[in-house]
């Protein structure tokens, strides 16, 4: 075997582990921890590749290919450590910083593998990067499978072994054998053993819902991993049995007896109220839904539920439920609830969503599931799917959130009807479950405004019931919503004074969960923390080249920064952008990356047949990706609603097709840059490495400060300016 055929799937093996690490981790993680938590904790960690690439270009010993095998089994053994230790940790407060600096040890090593391999090929820079990118693409492909099949625990202890596995590719020494068997015997012996365990009713996060009914005598009756959560089946002391999804969000199973209790929740009295032919709700969990629905009369249920792990769940506990997913008129889809509201394009008397939530952390930032069904375009999409006089039902966690609904309410009435916000309160009720804690609000929604004898009439039976009436149109509007009802305010000036944000968000800046003004403290913080270290590894940078007199530094620098920023903040934004004509965002996510990915690499190796040598770099690498962005931002738009109603397999081949132009355009300019580089000084190539590295991790913090606080459409023009920085600084490399 050559040698560069030897690094080539070196790179690939250590890649692809790489991928299904960061991937599994995050899995993993988010079962344990808040999404906000994971997102930093995982950010900060992704700095070691940086960090262990900057070692490699400060001390050339570092970068011997002697080491290499060393450094991917030290890869293997950190992750391995990282894995036990965050299950066996789950239960204590471990400090932000303290987490972060041993989760980064596998990315250090895989960063000082990285920057060693190239360094020392770095002529054949872009086969190099071919392989690291297609070996990263196809990881991302096989990470649904791999999850589903194994779950997040027994799929960290598997890449555990394939990193193992990647020093064998390298050099089949006796180090890596005696790895390779160790991650076999990990790995194999907690698919059978059971040794690594996740006991959730010692979880310190306070996110972690599932432990208050475990802490009063309950106990899990079920547990299933795959790709998108981990699912519990718990059976509390008293209660109905409950689906926990990354151990909260939970949703109750309704029982096929002893269910009178089930009576006296808000939800089902939407249903009475609005006596449904046929029902469509998002986010059906356990089937509670579904079962309100069927005792109101309901002859045809559209379920959409995201997870499918819930949807099993109930329909193997059918004695238990009553069947009641297989019940005659209901029909269960699993994917996301406005995707499958745009393709059907049927109307109907109520669209019921109940407390969409699932707090699961994903690859591009916080929560994004339960964001993308409360926008305004959202619930435009609701009002326009209704019939003449049909209901949308909102049953939601406390005022505060009722209130930002409300604010989603009157602007999609608004924007359809070309309403006042007083007339478009004609068209709201809302409703309070006092007995509950907290309280539960119920808001109605319809396009017709309410008529005085419907307004008196739910009024009084709510009342009756023991509800509390907050707002009925023409009876009752307290403060602030008197102001609006007489004209005096707007509801912006309700939200304008409000100590908390409760402006509608949009599915340009999507984020319904974020109440705080401005940026999010949690945010803020890792922002400011992940600044401090830039500057302090931009100090170290200069103090470095005051003796390395490293040629054209501060033109690699700047080239590399903008490249890791810029690839990033694309993938971000790209996802985003797809996810809804996709559905579900497992799937969303995954065609992304590995889209990109996979055609970077394939773009890398066209690169390298087109221009066998480089000597030096020209404009078009980089600049082509900014006329590809460019053209991409004008088709999109154009394409996306023809696909909208297409069959799965016809809009996930469109997208594929849509994005390999821009994927095999992003893969060239890094690879150019590090063939170039290394004709400067083999040192600038591990600096390449490790620039790149750390500034992913700014464009990808980068891309949800921007998002949070101007819109994902800002992070893909920023991603185009980074570009075109990179094409501009090209030449001076």
């Amino acid at each position: 075997m050559t040698q560069l055929r030897r690094y080539s799937l070196t790179i690939a093996a250590l890649s692809a582990a790489g991928m299904l690490f960061e991937i599994t981790l995050t899995r993993l993680l988010s079962a344990l921890y808040a999404p906000p938590i994971v997102f930093a904790v995982l950010s900060l960690a992704v700095l070691g590749m940086g960090i262990g690439a900057g070692l490699a270009a400060a001390w050339s010993a570092l970068r011997q290919s002697s080491r290499v095998s060393l450094y991917i089994v030290l890869t293997g053994i950190s992750a391995l450590f990282v894995g036990v230790a965050s299950v066996w940790t789950a239960s204590t407060q471990v400090p932000l910083w303290l987490a972060a600096i041993f989760l980064a040890l596998p990315y250090i090593f895989i960063g000082l593998s990285l920057s060693t391999l190239f360094s020392a090929l770095s002529d054949d820079s872009r086969t190099l990067y071919a392989a690291d990118l297609i070996g990263a693409g196809i990881a991302t492909i096989l990470i649904i499978p791999l999850l589903d099949a194994m779950g997040a625990l027994n799929a960290i202890l598997f890449c555990v072994m394939l990193f193992m596995l990647a020093a064998m590719v390298y050099r089949p020494i006796g180090l890596a054998v005696v790895g390779l068997l160790l991650g076999i015997l990990v790995w194999g012996g907690n698919l059978t053993a059971n040794w690594l365990t996740v006991d959730m009713a010692a979880l310190s996060s306070s996110f972690k819902t599932i432990t208050e009914p475990l802490a009063d005598g309950g106990q899990i009756l079920e547990t299933r991993w795959d790709s998108f959560a981990r699912t519990d089946l718990v059976e509390p002391a008293e209660g109905s049995w409950r689906i926990y999804v990354d151990g909260g969000a939970a949703s109750i199973i309704p029982p096929a007896q002893d269910n009178e209790h089930l009576i006296q929740d808000i939800g089902l009295f939407a249903f009475v109220t609005a006596q449904p032919q046929n029902v469509f709700t998002i986010g059906s969990g356990g089937g509670l839904d579904v079962w309100f629905a069927l005792q109101a009369g309901a002859e045809s249920v559209t379920a959409v539920e995201v997870n499918p792990q819930a949807v099993a769940l109930v329909n193997d506990n059918a004695e238990y439920s009553g069947d009641i997913y297989n019940q005659p008129g209901v029909r269960v889809v699993v994917d996301e609830g406005r995707s499958v509201l745009r393709r059907e394009d049927t109307t109907y008397d109520m669209i019921y969503l109940a407390q969409v939530v699932t707090l699961t952390a994903e690859r591009a930032g916080y929560a994004m599931t339960e964001n993308a069904v409360f926008t305004q375009e959202a619930f435009e999409e609701y009002l326009s799917h209704l019939s003449d006089d049909g209901y949308l039902g909102i049953k939601l966690y406390d005022e505060m959130t009722m209130s930002r609904t409300l604010s989603l309410a009157i602007e999609a009435l608004k924007s359809q009807q070309n309403l006042s916000d007083a007339e478009a309160l004609d068209h709201v009720i809302a409703l309070l479950a006092p007995s509950t804690s907290p309280p539960t609000p119920l808001l109605l929604v319809k396009n017709a405004p309410f008529t005085e004898e419907e307004v008196i009439a739910i009024g009084r039976t709510a009342q009756r019931i023991g509800f509390a009436t907050l707002f009925l149109p023409g009876i009752q509007a307290d403060p602030p919503l008197d102001a609006v009802v007489s004209g005096v305010n707007t509801y912006a000036d309700v939200i304008d004074i409000s100590p908390v944000d409760l402006s509608p968000p949009t599915d340009d800046r999507p984020f319904f969960y974020q109440f705080e003004r401005g940026l999010p403290q949690d945010l803020a913080n890792l922002a400011v923390a992940l600044g401090v270290i830039v500057i302090a590894l931009l100090l170290l940078l200069v103090s470095f080249q005051w003796k390395a007199r490293l040629p054209r530094l501060a033109a690699s620098t700047l080239y590399f920064a903008a490249l890791g920023a810029g690839f990033m903040m694309i993938e971000v934004a790209l996802i985003q952008k797809i996810r809804l004509l996709i559905g579900h965002p497992t799937f969303s996510v995954t065609l992304v990356i590995a889209t990109l990915l996979v055609g970077g690499g394939l773009g890398s190796m066209l690169y390298r047949r087109l221009a066998p040598t480089l000597e030096r770099l020209s404009l078009w690498p980089a600049g082509l990706v900014v006329l590809v962005l460019i053209a991409w931002q004008i088709v999109w738009p154009l394409v996306n609603p023809a696909l909208i109603g297409a069959a799965p397999v016809v809009r996930a081949l469109a997208t594929i097709l849509l994005l390999l132009p821009l994927g095999l355009a992003m893969g060239v300019p890094f690879a150019a840059g590090l063939t170039v580089a290394g004709h400067r000084d083999a040192r600038l190539v591990a600096l390449a490495w490790s620039v790149n590295g750390v500034f992913s991790v700014v464009g990808s913090v980068a891309s949800l400060t921007l998002a949070v606080s101007f819109g994902f459409s800002t992070v893909f023009i920023v991603a185009i300016v980074l570009y075109a920085i990179a094409t501009l600084t090209a030449r001076l490399l």
